[in-house]
């Protein structure tokens, strides 16, 4: 929650309250309590987020929170919508500006329908503008959801596997024709007394 005060009366106020002081009050300016920021018209609208008090008085010992929240991304952009409306639809742009300075706006749809009924003092004839208001805000998020998402990578083609080598056949040995019986049956004993003797080597 962001706080101001006012630079004539010194009232601290919440940023909802702001507008109905400076009707009130009819200040030059208004301060922002956490980073001492100064604004001298409507221009605390945009002021939607700032340096908060630990990150102010720790200095360089100030651990920023790691990841931010799903709940801070949702407020981050619908602050964002309020600040720039030109693309958004007439029943939505109506209701934008209503929107600032709010903080726990619910990220579901039936919540989110309800609790602008609620906050904004709706009745039952806006609900059209309502949904149309819940449509452009998460068309917006999926756009910025799209752009943060990495490009898809290209597959990688799987390696072209090489076919597999022929076995060469063994070659075999045929008996010479002019060999004869006699001599074929000497050879074959010569392959035996060399395989004995390797054996026995």
């Amino acid at each position: 929650m962001v706080f101001f005060v006012c630079e004539d009366c010194n009232e601290t106020l919440k940023r909802l309250k702001v507008a109905q002081h400076l009707c009130r009050c009819s200040c030059s300016a208004i301060t922002c309590v956490d980073c001492g920021a100064t604004f001298h018209d409507d221009s605390y609208l945009q002021h939607a987020t700032c340096m908060s008090e630990a990150e102010r008085y720790e200095g360089n010992l100030y651990k920023a929170p790691k990841k931010k929240t799903a709940q801070d991304a949702w407020a981050e952009l619908v602050q964002a919508a309020c600040a720039d409306r030109r693309d958004a639809p007439p029943a939505a742009a109506k209701l934008l500006p209503r929107l600032q300075g709010f903080e726990n706006i619910p990220r579901n749809q039936k919540k989110f329908c309800n609790w602008v009924k609620n906050s904004l003092n709706l009745r039952g004839g806006d609900a059209a503008a309502v949904d149309a208001l819940w449509a452009y805000l998460v068309a917006r998020r999926d756009a910025a959801r799209a752009e943060a998402a990495p490009a898809p990578v290209a597959p990688v083609p799987a390696p072209v596997a090489a076919p597999p080598a022929e076995k060469k056949k063994k070659k075999k040995k045929r008996a010479r024709d002019d060999e004869t019986p006699e001599e074929r049956k000497a050879r074959k004993l010569r392959k035996k007394a060399k395989k004995a003797k390797k054996k026995a080597a």
